[in-house]
């Protein structure tokens, strides 16, 4: 069984549903992921995931919020 929150699977799984045009469940997807970095102290890769959020969707203040308080 696929783990959802597995980095390389969410990855593609999110880009999967990019390519189709279900934006917001990619997004949903990297938010999550990013959140569960944070949770473990890894702001690095929680960053690389609003990084790809904001691929999708550059005018996200939400995301640019939280991940500006990752940098801090």
């Amino acid at each position: 069984m696929l783990n959802p929150l597995d980095e390389e699977t969410a990855r593609q799984l999110s880009e999967e549903y990019a390519r189709r045009g279900l934006n917001y469940r990619a997004i949903e997807l990297y938010t999550t992921l990013a959140e569960r970095f944070m949770r473990q102290g890894k702001y690095r890769e929680a960053t690389e995931q609003y990084q790809r959020v904001f691929v999708i969707e550059p005018g996200s203040i939400t995301a640019r919020m939280t991940c500006a308080n990752l940098y801090c």
